[in-house]
């Protein structure tokens, strides 16, 4: 017999996952009193970041210059590097 999951199940499992990787991130911002907000989204991850950012008419995207790849030697993620090719808004890049 098969597993069924269902889609709020599916829901739950990305937010909870989100919510994990950002964590730090936010506690920091929290502690230092930075507004700040956060969206989760399904797909490529580079394709939806530029998709994302050009709906909601982003001025600018930062990202950082280290991705989690096995390879110390890149200097630039994958994800990164593909962002900066397929998006005409300016991209910061941190380090």
């Amino acid at each position: 017999m098969g597993l069924v999951i269902s889609q709020e199940m599916l829901d739950n499992y990305y937010r909870e996952e989100s919510e994990a990787m950002l964590a730090r991130s936010s506690s920091v911002l929290d502690s230092v009193g930075v507004p700040y907000g956060t969206r989760w989204y399904i797909g490529p991850v580079a394709e939806t970041i530029v998709e994302k950012a050009e709906d909601m008419k982003i001025d600018l995207i930062y990202m950082g210059t280290r991705g989690m790849t096995a390879i110390p030697s890149l200097i630039l993620g994958s994800t990164t590097i593909k962002v900066l090719h397929l998006t005409h808004i300016p991209v910061v890049l941190i380090h």
